[in-house]
């Protein structure tokens, strides 16, 4: 038996119980498909995130490295220079020794 308009008014769409047997299972498929596109976007984004964290994180410690390997490095440079200062100075003093010596052995050679 079929509603009459009067029935419908008052009792709003009528749906046949055969129609939500066939359409209701394919609702809950697409919202349970939804649900799990969005569970794994959830999931993937968290992933990456905590990736690119720990890609930030070992930037920072490599420049970390870098700027203790560049104050060495300075700390070398002063160490090498101040080393050939030292050999320079060094060798100048050898040689006015030399010429000293040398100096005194032609005094003493002359010495009667």
């Amino acid at each position: 038996m079929t509603p009459t308009s009067d029935e419908q008014q008052k009792n709003g769409p009528v749906v046949d119980s055969s129609v939500i047997r066939h359409v209701l299972p394919l609702v809950i498929s697409v919202l349970v498909g939804i649900g799990s596109a969005a569970t794994t976007a959830t999931i993937t984004t968290a992933k990456l995130e905590e990736r690119v964290n720990n890609i930030e994180r070992k930037l920072s410690d490599h420049a970390q490295e870098t700027t203790g390997l560049r104050q060495r490095d300075n700390e070398y440079e002063r160490r090498i220079s101040r080393a050939e200062t030292l050999a320079e100075e060094t060798q100048r003093r050898l040689s006015e020794i030399g010429a000293d010596v040398k100096a005194l052995i032609k005094m003493e050679k002359m010495k009667p």
